[in-house]
């Protein structure tokens, strides 16, 4: 996968993050998860942030654990997001909160 120069939204970097993770690509994960720390470090602000400084590091180290084989540690990530994320009361897209769900059932194939 193509290093990702810039954190953006958690939907599409997440797609990417699960793409990266597998072909095994950690460099790219690496570079995802710091410049998820740029962002969250940013003055940016809205439901994208709000959802993303909860969320958007456990799925990303989620995906860094996959990668890597550790899938327990990956389970673990992701799934401490689930419940959260397919709430109604966070306000992000149906395609978003199934990213969470759709990594976390991957775990169970691999």
């Amino acid at each position: 996968a193509q290093h990702i120069d810039e954190f953006t939204v958690l939907f599409y970097d997440g797609h990417a993050a699960l793409s990266a993770a597998m072909v095994g690509d950690t460099s790219c994960l690496q570079t995802m998860l710091e410049n998820l720390g740029e962002y969250l470090k940013s003055d940016r602000g809205g439901w994208n942030k709000i959802v993303t400084s909860q969320h958007g590091t456990d799925l990303i180290q989620g995906m860094l654990a996959m990668s890597a084989g550790e899938y327990g540690e990956a389970a673990d990530k992701l799934l401490s997001s689930v419940s959260e994320v397919m709430r109604k009361s966070i306000r992000v897209q149906v395609a978003e909160k199934y990213i969470f769900v759709d990594n976390s059932l991957l775990l169970y194939f691999v």
